[in-house]
């Protein structure tokens, strides 16, 4: 799949759809490989876009510290491969870009849901969340269906 989605047109163009239609959100973005996930930390970090990787092959300190970077505000977009699917939560992620192909529908899920937790005021009072953007670029939704076709989702954001 990264032979595929690893392209510098494809990326730069994931970042130009972001910029349009996400640039004000917290972003968590599921790459297929650990190439995949640098370039594309690279093509946000051309732009001008404050963005972390996170990988399985790094120090426990390392990552956290790129995680920290992004509850400080220090980094907007949080890239990764497979390290964040489960077990992870920050509420105010907003954005979920999918630049892998899931084969199994819980795992398109698990990422999914990382950006479909509710903000708590008082943990986050500069916060306002009332949706998630999910832009798939690995056929996820394709394959399996969207969230929105099997769940309603409002239940999860009403007041």
């Amino acid at each position: 799949m990264s032979e595929i989605l690893n392209t510098i047109p494809l990326n730069k163009k994931v970042v130009e759809e972001w910029s349009k239609k996400a640039a004000d959100r917290k972003t968590v973005v599921f790459c297929s490989d650990v190439a995949h996930a640098m370039n594309v930390t690279d093509t946000f970090r051309s732009f001008g876009v404050k963005a972390s990787l996170v990988t399985g092959a790094m120090a426990k300190e390392d990552r956290q510290k790129a995680l920290n970077s992004l509850e400080t505000g220090e980094t907007q977009v949080i890239v990764n491969v497979a390290i964040l699917t489960e077990g992870w939560d920050y509420p105010p992620i907003s954005c979920v870009i999918l630049l892998r192909s899931s084969s199994y529908k819980s795992t398109m899920i698990q990422m999914i849901g990382r950006g479909l937790r509710t903000v708590d005021a008082t943990i986050y009072p500069d916060t306002i969340k009332q949706d998630c953007i999910v832009p798939d670029f690995g056929i996820s939704t394709i394959l399996h269906g969207s969230l929105e076709q099997q769940i309603n989702l409002e239940y999860y954001f009403h007041d």
